[in-house]
């Protein structure tokens, strides 16, 4: 149920992106956001109490250079990541797991007017089986 401060509607999409944010980062980067974000809070107690020393541009320049700095190590991590090959998963259909030599010769037959056979291979390279007719093709 929704209140009016929007707390218990927001948690879902909270939650999702502090997953997001953990899933990219590693200790390095953990520690140079905790940093900022503790400098920010403080900045933000003080501007609340009305402190002479809020928004100082000392802490904000360090904050901000190191939200930089986990940006940049973020996107080197996904770069990375990306660089990485997948593994590929290869399945040999001909004559393995389905017999394509049949369907050939009953479409060459069709389509092409030849007359072969299964067992009238030899090879896959079909311009070496006799009843092809590869070439004149």
């Amino acid at each position: 149920r929704a209140h009016a401060h929007g707390l218990p509607t927001a948690r879902p999409l909270i939650v999702i992106m502090l997953a997001t944010i953990l899933r990219e980062i590693d200790a390095g980067i953990a520690i140079f956001i905790a940093v900022a974000t503790a400098i920010l809070l403080k900045e933000c107690a003080e501007a609340v109490a009305g402190s002479a020393g809020a928004g100082d541009r000392g802490s904000l320049g360090i904050a901000a250079l190191l939200l930089v700095s986990s940006a940049g190590r973020i996107s080197a991590r996904r770069a990375a990541r990306a660089a990485t090959p997948k593994p590929v998963l290869a399945v040999d259909l001909d004559e393995v797991c389905c017999g394509y030599l049949p369907a050939f010769c009953k479409f060459s037959n069709a389509v092409h007017g030849t007359s072969v056979e299964a067992a009238d291979f030899h090879s896959y390279m079909f311009w070496e089986v006799a009843g092809c007719r590869l070439a004149s093709r």
